[in-house]
């Protein structure tokens, strides 16, 4: 099955671009960034606990998502793509070779130290107050998303500081945020915690298996040590770091249940089978 075909079953489009979510003029590094966030949400590394068979869907849809990526930043490719909506596969092997190296090269990994130093300076900072104003808007009030995509969501920080950027008329009263129920909020409490007790959980069994003195972690790895410590989320870190560090510096998200990953993977792809490929042996920027 050809990556059109694989993009219209993982993700409802046939339109390259819309799977990335970027505009049809977006720059190499928008797209890069794009599929930055994509794949950390999708990456498979993202469910341990997944059987052989139940991470084959979700392998895929990584792998479509890693082959989007090299089209769309690969100048030729993407001229034909957009002149005439035919994506030219000819060095996009169908073999056991995979596409985590190609990850890898784009995204390096970075210190534990690094990400904490981060965090600690954003924190109650002016960009952090920016990005909040940025998302309340964005999402009109809704916490949901809100809490997915700011840095380090605290519950009842957060909500303090948007309740005194609307007394300050700095910001809208959107309903979503006034009215909230009470049972929607307690949802995405409860959500939270059961996450931070499953990454703290896992950071501590990982720990022991460790060398002493070791700071550089696998992505996977720091996340969940930071997540536990925090009991955080991280979606958008990866683009912070990324500006800061330069050269794609990257991070798991854990924005997302695994059941509902799974679920979903599963049901889109009964219609295709699981495939790995890589590209031709090339250096990528």
């Amino acid at each position: 099955m050809g990556l059109i075909k694989d993009c219209e079953s993982f993700f409802g489009t046939k339109d390259l671009y819309e799977v990335l979510g970027v505009d049809k003029d977006a720059s190499e590094e928008e797209i890069k960034k794009a599929f930055r966030r994509l794949s950390l949400k999708h990456h498979p590394d993202r469910f341990p606990s997944a059987s052989e068979e139940e991470k084959k869907p979700i392998t895929a849809k990584f792998q479509v998502l890693a082959k989007v990526s090299f089209v769309l930043t690969d100048k030729s490719k993407r001229e034909i793509y957009d002149a005439s909506g035919v994506v030219s596969e000819d060095d996009m092997e169908d073999s056991e070779a995979n596409w985590y190296d190609y990850w890898r090269c784009l995204f390096p990994e970075i210190s534990k130290t690094d990400i904490e130093s981060y965090i600690e300076k954003y924190t109650n900072s002016e960009e952090e107050k920016n990005d909040l104003k940025e998302l309340y808007i964005r999402y009109e009030g809704d916490l949901d998303p809100i809490s997915e995509s700011m840095i380090g969501f605290d519950e009842e920080r957060h909500r303090a500081m948007i309740e005194e950027l609307i007394e300050a008329d700095e910001l809208p009263a959107f309903e979503a945020f006034t009215n909230e129920p009470k049972a929607k909020r307690a949802k995405r409490l409860r959500k939270a915690e059961r996450e931070a007790k499953a990454a703290e959980r896992e950071a501590k069994k990982r720990e022991k298996e460790k060398s002493k003195g070791k700071d550089v972690m696998a992505d996977d790895d720091l996340v969940k040590a930071i997540q536990a410590r925090h009991k955080q989320n991280f979606t958008s870190l990866v683009d912070r770091l990324a500006a800061k560090y330069g050269n794609g510096a990257a991070d798991e998200e854990e924005d997302e249940d695994f059941e509902d990953e799974q679920q979903s993977s599963n049901r889109k792809s009964k219609r295709i089978k699981s495939r790995k490929g890589t590209p031709k042996k090339r250096k990528v920027k």
